[in-house]
């Protein structure tokens, strides 16, 4: 790869317009919500340097790394059993789960590799 540039993944909310409708995916709502990063192991750990939050929506977030100041954003479609992939033109590898309000999700390039756990937070509306 040329350059030094720094390598760094991240993860945010899904941007509108780009929602997966009902029935396409997980139904709406099974695994929506705020995921919170909780631990993030690389390979081999020479310049990833951190993962965020992710937002799902209507059964779907948008991943995205940037190596050397190129971006690429790729939609995550969560599937009914919890299992995710990203749409197949993202050159970035992405794959995990989500079981009860955790997710695991692993990254890859032909560079190297990384594995977040995150952690649902509760949705403040439906605290009692």
């Amino acid at each position: 790869m040329a350059g030094n540039g720094a390598r760094y993944l991240t993860a945010g909310a899904l941007l509108a317009g780009t929602l997966v409708p009902a029935g396409d995916g997980a139904q709406a709502g099974t695994f929506d919500g705020k995921y919170v990063a909780e631990s993030m192991r690389c390979f081999p750990n020479n310049g990833v340097s951190s993962a965020t939050d992710v937002t799902v929506r209507n059964g779907a977030f948008q991943a995205s790394f940037k190596a050397d100041y190129d971006t690429q954003r790729c939609r995550v479609r969560i599937d009914a059993d919890g299992s995710f992939s990203p749409a197949r033109d993202c050159r970035l590898q992405v794959s995990g789960r989500i079981e009860g309000n955790r997710m695991t999700t692993v990254y890859k390039t032909d560079q190297w590799e990384c594995t977040v756990v995150r952690v649902r937070k509760p949705d403040p509306s439906q605290a009692r």
